[in-house]
């Protein structure tokens, strides 16, 4: 990643996104953004367990930053 890139994780990659997975995120730029997806985030019921970098993002937040992103890399 380089600086002001951004990272939306979605569905089990939400699980990524846990205080107790900070480490994972520590090399990445302060600059870059950091989403999870609300929907994906509740539904686990892990709303309270986020690592403070990450920000909840809506579906409508999900498809703006879509759009907004010069490119959009998915990993399944």
């Amino acid at each position: 990643m380089t600086d002001n890139d951004t990272v939306l994780v979605i569905e089990d990659g939400v699980y990524a996104a846990l205080t107790a997975n900070a480490a994972l995120f520590s090399d990445i730029p302060e600059s870059c953004r950091l989403f999870a997806l609300e929907a994906d985030v509740s539904a686990r019921g892990l709303t309270d367990k986020l690592n403070s970098r990450f920000t909840l993002a809506t579906d409508e937040q999900f498809v703006e930053l879509s759009c907004k992103m010069n490119k959009v890399v998915s990993w399944f």
